[in-house]
């Protein structure tokens, strides 16, 4: 999303012909130095990870002028502060100005991070059905995503295609190898659930393969294995490991 801020302010066009909907909007302030000042401080407040300052300064941008650009900036600030319901409201009005893949798929993940799959999951379709090899995210993690919601929804059997089409086309990302090991866990299929959780934790260490990993060896017999892997989540934060801790382990 910070590309596609840098793209707008040079005139860019990150929305392909074929689901470019675009609706008139008012036209930005360009000549004005007081825009370029505060655009320019929202991106550098941005990148030192000033958010309370970045949504400050997108809040003054929409007053100023309530136009697309200025709804994802602001948007962008209220995810960042995990102000979820606002970030969906800021989104969801950009969207109503211009449809953009981009900003479409960080409002399918905002909806994801409260736990509203099904509302995920409808924006991620759009996208899956639309999709261009032009955006910056790959097919893959579009099913990724979508098996995700499915199976946070306890759709497993519907989750299971969609993840193994998401391995089809990427084996390098380590998410989708965590949302396998998730799902073959939920089935009971504890091998299959160490197996991928292992591929992800080679990919990137994460405290949901290793929570994961962890209770399929305690649920094959592997206590100890399982044990220290619900260590290693609990030390990267995850307190649903102190609780699995609690319950399984002797330590």
């Amino acid at each position: 999303l910070r590309n596609l801020i840098r793209d707008l302010e040079n005139g860019g066009e990150l929305i392909p012909e074929e689901i470019n909907n675009k609706k008139e909007e008012p036209s930005s302030p360009k000549g004005s130095s007081r825009h370029d000042e505060l655009v320019d401080s929202f991106n550098k407040n941005y990148e030192e990870q000033n958010y309370e300052a970045s949504l400050n300064i997108a809040r003054q941008l929409v007053d100023i002028k309530p136009t697309f650009q200025y709804y994802v900036m602001r948007g962008m600030a209220n995810e960042a502060l995990k102000y979820y319901a606002k970030a969906i409201q800021d989104y969801r009005e950009a969207l109503r100005i211009e449809e953009n893949p981009l900003v479409l798929f960080q409002l399918s993940n905002v909806y994801s991070e409260i736990g509203s799959y099904s509302n995920s999951i409808e924006g991620v379709e759009k996208l899956i059905n639309s999709y261009s090899s032009d955006w910056p995210f790959d097919l893959a993690t579009l099913y990724n995503n979508k098996a995700f919601a499915l199976l946070k929804l306890k759709r497993y059997e519907e989750s299971s295609p969609w993840i193994d089409k998401a391995l089809d086309l990427n084996k390098t990302l380590w998410y989708i190898w965590d949302t396998k090991g998730e799902l073959e866990y939920q089935l009971g299929n504890y091998e299959d659930a160490i197996t991928a959780m292992t591929k992800a934790n080679e990919l990137n260490p994460h405290y949901n393969s290793l929570y994961y990993r962890g209770l399929s060896y305690i649920a094959i017999g592997k206590s100890q294995k399982g044990c220290m892997d619900l260590a290693k989540s609990s030390g990267m934060g995850n307190k649903e490991a102190d609780k699995a801790i609690e319950l399984e382990c002797d330590f």
